[in-house]
């Protein structure tokens, strides 16, 4: 959809982004299950945001500062490699910091409507 074709740099790219989405995704995960069993989706998300959120927006943002800097080569290769790093940083963090916690926490109200039970 991009114009962008399978070559040796996308490649690498999209090794890289299984990482780094992977890797933003986990540390919020892996935050979220401290605390009480017994508390809310909401709050163990909140909790989570409250720990490592900066972290990660603080990862996501620097990893994007230095691509967009290699994005101003004069080299075609590396213009590339830095778009797709870009998008890669961006669509992590996004998905980590907003996506996945907001998704998470609808669900929960959902399944606690239907059922009157949440799951933790």
């Amino acid at each position: 959809y991009a114009g962008v074709t399978y070559n040796l740099i996308s490649y690498c790219t999209l090794t890289m982004a299984i990482g780094f989405c992977v890797d933003y995704t986990v540390e919020l995960m892996h935050f979220s299950v401290i605390g009480n069993p017994k508390d809310s989706m909401g709050l163990k998300f909140s909790n989570a945001l409250k720990a490592c959120g900066y972290d990660v927006l603080h990862g996501c943002g620097t990893a994007m500062i230095g691509v967009l800097i290699l994005g101003l080569s004069g080299a075609e290769y590396a213009r590339l490699f830095s778009y797709l790093s870009l998008i890669m940083c961006f669509y992590g963090g996004t998905y980590a910091l907003w996506s996945l916690p907001s998704s998470m926490t609808l669900c929960s109200m959902i399944v606690h409507k239907l059922t009157g039970k949440g799951f933790s």
